[in-house]
């Protein structure tokens, strides 16, 4: 498990990671990805012999990310269907925690697919914008045409920009991580992204 929630860490191996901004000095935008990211590994990342051991972020990590847009810190969730019900093997949630063997919604030839409750780390008021969101999206995504489709769908918003903004993997490839800069631009069109840190 990763220390907290807003150390540097390369985007895709662990649920969050940050885009630095050029004009706030040491600030930066916490970039979360919501579901399968968010399984923790007993040494960060899913590999053999590595045992599931809960699921990002835990309430005192929750409080950190709450601190963070208390504090006029910026917060972009990235959120991918594909993502939201991975598969793990029997033996590799037979030692795994109550709390992640309670998400086992399918069962199949020692394949168990878990459901990643959604923004179940946020408070209510935050997690239903977030769920309405998603919910759009996906309609939005199953009447368009795929070649119309941009990559990501971002979510709009009404007067002045929020410090919380969500937005939805709309179609394949996924981009490579050094892309998250340019997300972020689009995104908190009031900052300017420098690199994605390493």
């Amino acid at each position: 498990m990763s220390p907290g929630p807003f150390a540097p860490a390369p985007l895709g191996n662990v649920p969050y990671g940050t885009v630095p901004l050029h004009d706030r000095p040491g600030g930066s935008v916490l970039v979360v990805h919501e579901g399968a990211p968010r399984l923790a590994w007993a040494g960060s990342v899913r590999s053999a012999g590595h045992r599931l051991i809960g699921l990002w972020p835990h309430p005192q990590e929750a409080e950190g990310i709450l601190a963070h847009l208390d504090a006029g810190g910026l917060l972009l969730v990235v959120v991918d269907d594909e993502l939201t019900a991975p598969d793990v093997l029997d033996e590799e949630l037979e030692l795994a925690p109550p709390e992640v063997k309670r998400l086992v919604a399918d069962r199949h030839s020692g394949v168990c697919s878990l459901r990643i409750p959604l923004f179940d780390w946020l408070p209510e008021p935050l997690r239903r914008r977030g769920t309405e969101f998603v919910e759009a999206s996906r309609r939005t995504r199953v009447r368009t045409a795929r070649p119309l489709l941009p990559l990501y769908l971002v979510e709009d918003f009404v007067g002045e920009p929020e410090a919380l903004r969500f937005v939805y993997r709309a179609r394949r490839p996924a981009p490579p991580t050094s892309a998250m800069s340019e997300l972020v631009r689009v995104v908190f069109p009031q900052h300017a992204p420098a690199d994605l840190t390493a």
